[in-house]
């Protein structure tokens, strides 16, 4: 919801709401790959960078879209 919800006027994801959608990236994942591999192969790679974004930014970082 955060991400659905998200302004790219904002340009930013802080740590707290980027370890809530690393959370849940990581309990996607797998629906992701079935998804990728079955239909839309083009857009895993787009989810596994989120994933890997939120993940680091979570680590008391940020995330910020350019």
């Amino acid at each position: 919801m955060e991400l659905i919800t998200f302004t790219d006027s904002d340009g930013r994801v802080g740590a707290r709401v980027a370890a809530k959608l690393a959370d849940d990236f990581r309990r996607h994942a797998r629906k992701a790959g079935k998804r990728g591999r079955s239909g839309l192969p083009a857009l895993l790679p787009l989810y596994e960078e989120f994933a890997t974004g939120f993940a680091l930014a979570a680590r008391g970082g940020v995330l910020v879209f350019c």
